[in-house]
């Protein structure tokens, strides 16, 4: 049996190999037009900012070597140029020679990928301008970057490639500008979860532009749709990218409304004999069985080995994608798996959603980051529908035991009961999969009432009665208009403050002290007591601009490093802060600044996430000076000089 195979990329390389393993006799012919098989095209921002030194790191495995080790023909800059499915042949164009020829096939798979969008912009072709969907612009872009010494630089697209490479060029040390056109950052998040990751990218000197549109590239700016130039030596296009079907369309192949190859369970086209699959084709989603274009490279290596075992006469299929998928920005992490709350309410399924907000592992345990979990699911069975994590550490194994959850059709009620692994270094006695599932099962056993984030003010419009239930240290760091200061621990003793003809809302810094609170006033006969779910931390992440967004600063040496420490030993109070949750490092701050003489300075190193808007907010507050603030692994670290 001949068996040729487009593509040599995750999905392409990968049914070579299995196809091997399971048929020592089979012709195997695999064609790419580049130069190289197998990238590794997922670390590419990555070697753009220097974090992978290696360039050879980023081929998996040499064409030669694949080729030798599977005894297979690979064909590297070899172009396809069209398919006759009813004679069964290809025409290839051969870049090395300038030749065309004919191979027929017995069995033909389709892994083209998909190719970059490139957006209808004046000066979109000029030599400064790339995108980075291969090595080849990879290395053409580490070129120009090492030969014009770029300082300034512009992404337009705030997707998976375009966070991390506005990450690594930031990184790298090159001032860098995120453009993105719609509201939000990664469009699979919802936007109250992507509002920590602006807050993030901010923090860390990225200039991020929202709901802004590129009008014109010049040779050392862009222009934008408001008039506002933004320096820019090199500008990366992140827009997205599209199914390459034009093999498919010349072929006559059915492709469905998003754009990809129409495929059945097993992965085989409108025409016999013609697999597909990876970015190009369009698949089912998990749960409601829709359409969906997935482009990630995990889905394609599950479907490649579909695809091989049907080749070779075998009954295989390929189920259905969740696009579970995960971003590192800087020190955050975020990462999505299923629906999100604008898919479901576009495809008008009714959900239910929760959040939780508890350390990554044991508060006890040094460097205990926060870990917020936004959680859908069925309001009738309590199925998970969908979830969305962020957070510092931790992260990815949330949201891989969430996808699993899924995958077996499991509930609220499961992440709540199962059993995790605990040690204080790693998780907690109740780990954030038990809490988010806790949450979520109050809600749908315990009648727990809730709002969220975005309806706090229409309630308080309406004349509900806000009691923030934090301390009143916490209270007078930042109050939301309209509400009142009740602290949980005086709350039994006000109850004949507190009407019963008047809709009650309870909030608190993450949640937790609201629901206390619910669960003693629902007990003495209120009716109309609400949580404000996921916290003030939540609602004012999605509500405010960070006040906070420092400009980059230069690395230190080491040696730098080592001095400035001995100066701040010297001369300032330092505060370790770093595994308390807010308020603790507020709290800490105002304690012991009354033992600082006026005019001495503190530094003070925490890491909370909301840290650097708390400081800003206190020091303004207070008449004291915040005169540095920076971010770095994770921890913000500032300087006060006392000034009242």
């Amino acid at each position: 049996m001949k068996i040729v195979i487009i593509g040599g990329g995750a999905g392409g390389a990968s049914v070579a190999a299995r196809v091997r393993r399971l048929d020592e006799f089979a012709e195997i012919i695999l064609i790419d037009k580049s130069s190289t098989i197998s990238q590794a095209t997922c670390g590419i921002p990555y070697h753009v900012g220097e974090v992978i030194k290696d360039r050879d790191r980023m081929v998996v495995v040499e064409a030669e070597s694949f080729a030798e080790l599977l005894n297979i023909e690979v064909c590297t800059r070899t172009e396809v140029l069209d398919i006759e499915p009813q004679k069964k042949q290809l025409t290839v164009l051969e870049h090395k020679t300038g030749r065309k020829k004919k191979i027929g096939y017995d069995k033909l798979v389709l892994s083209p990928g998909s190719h970059p969008i490139y957006p209808d912009i004046a000066g979109v072709d000029r030599p400064s301008v790339f995108t980075l969907n291969n090595l080849e612009e990879m290395d053409r872009v580490m070129q120009f970057v090492n030969a014009h010494h770029c300082k300034n630089a512009v992404v337009i697209g705030g997707g998976f490639v375009g966070l991390e490479t506005a990450d690594n060029l930031e990184v790298r040390g090159i001032r860098t500008s995120l453009i993105e056109a719609s509201p939000q950052v990664m469009a699979p998040l919802d936007p109250e979860m992507a509002s920590f990751l602006h807050q993030h990218i901010r923090s860390h000197g990225v200039n991020l532009l929202l709901n802004n549109k590129v009008t014109a590239i010049e040779s050392d700016h862009v222009m934008l749709e408001s008039g506002e130039k933004i320096p820019a030596e090199l500008v990366i296009l992140a827009i997205g990218a599209r199914p390459s079907v034009t093999l498919a369309n010349k072929a006559g192949l059915k492709t469905g409304q998003l754009g990809g190859v129409c495929v059945n369970s097993g992965l085989l086209t409108s025409a016999n004999d013609i697999y597909a699959l990876g970015d190009a084709i369009e698949s089912l989603d998990h749960i409601y069985r829709n359409k969906a274009v997935v482009q990630l490279a995990g889905p394609a290596h599950k479907q490649a080995g579909v695809v091989a075992t049907n080749l070779l006469g075998g009954h295989d299929s390929y189920q259905s994608v969740q696009a579970t998928s995960i971003v590192k920005v800087f020190d955050l992490t975020v990462a999505t798996t299923g629906y999100s709350e604008k898919q479901l309410r576009a495809q008008n399924i009714v959900y239910q959603k929760s959040y939780s907000d508890v350390p990554a592992h044991a508060s006890f345990y040094p460097e205990s980051f926060p870990i917020t979990i936004k959680l859908l699911f069925s309001p009738k069975t309590g199925t998970v529908l969908g979830a969305q994590v962020v957070g510092v550490r931790g992260v990815d194994k949330r949201i891989d035991v969430i996808a699993a959850v899924m995958q077996f059709k499991g509930t609220v009620f499961d992440m709540a009961q199962m059993e995790l692994a605990y040690a204080p270094p790693y998780s907690s006695a109740k780990d954030p999969i038990n809490v988010a599932g806790m949450v979520a099962r109050n809600m749908l056993r315990d009648n727990y009432q809730v709002v969220y984030w975005d309806e706090v003010d229409f309630h308080i419009r309406d004349g509900a009665q806000l009691i923030d239930v934090r301390s009143p240290d916490e209270f007078d760091l930042n109050p939301v208009p309209g509400s009142i200061n009740i602290p949980l621990e005086r709350l039994r003793s006000s109850l004949k403050d507190i009407p019963k003809d008047r809709k009650i809302i309870f909030c608190c810094q993450q949640g937790k002290k609201s629901y206390f609170a619910w669960r003693i006033l629902s007990q003495h006969g209120y009716q109309e007591v609400y949580s404000l779910s996921g916290g003030l931390k939540l609602y004012f992440t999605a509500t405010q601009e960070p006040l906070a967004q420092p400009s980059r600063q230069a690395q230190p040496t080491e040696q730098e490093t080592r001095h400035e420490h001995a100066a701040v030993e010297a001369a300032m109070t330092f505060i370790d802060a770093v595994g308390l949750s807010c308020p603790g490092p507020i709290m800490k701050i105002k304690k012991e600044i009354r033992t600082v003489i006026l005019g001495n300075k503190i530094k003070v190193a925490a890491s909370d996430p909301g840290f650097a808007n708390d400081i800003s907010v206190w020091c303004r507050k207070t008449g004291n000076i915040l005169e540095t603030c920076d971010t770095r692994n994770a921890v913000t670290t500032v300087i006060i000089q006392k000034a009242s």
